[in-house]
């Protein structure tokens, strides 16, 4: 569970990214979200690896629209109504390109070099040739043959 201190940054970091969000560019965003958390196996089947020039071309500007639909999907006010949102959004889920999904992935990858050992963990799963289940043996994985996103430490300044 994240601390105060934690939520408040994440929030800061969701309002200072407000202004350069446009409505299907958020939509997007938190289908993905959504489908990271509630199908990851689909989401590993989904992917391929990485490319070296996948990793050189990605944008700091996904990662910040990642943190945009973390803080919006779970330290909101309006937490709720965004969750419904993302139940609207499924409907445009086919406008969702591939390599969309690639740059989600490897945000998250990013996102948890040196942080949280279960989310490097998951992310680095979620890296690997598709179609393998993954198994790993950080504590928020234990007994489940993929990975559980767990957020719990601060994240890095530098991202931005």
């Amino acid at each position: 569970m994240l601390d105060v201190q934690m939520i408040s940054r994440l929030h800061k970091a969701a309002m200072d990214l407000l202004p350069q969000q446009d409505s299907q560019s958020l939509s997007l965003t938190l289908v993905a979200f959504n489908k990271l958390q509630s199908r990851p196996i689909q989401l590993v089947e989904a992917l391929p690896q990485l490319s070296d020039a996948q990793i050189l071309s990605f944008e700091p500007l996904h990662i910040a629209n990642l943190l945009f639909a973390l803080a919006s999907l779970h330290f909101s006010p309006e937490a709720h109504f965004l969750r419904n949102m993302v139940t609207a959004a499924e409907l445009q889920a086919e406008l969702f390109k591939l390599e969309e999904w690639e740059n989600l992935t490897w945000a998250l990858a990013k996102f948890s070099q040196g942080k949280s050992p279960s989310l490097r963990c998951a992310s680095t799963s979620m890296l690997r040739v598709p179609h393998v289940p993954v198994e790993c043996s950080c504590h928020a994985c234990s007994g489940s043959n993929y990975p559980q996103i767990v957020w719990h430490e601060q994240p890095s300044p530098a991202i931005f």
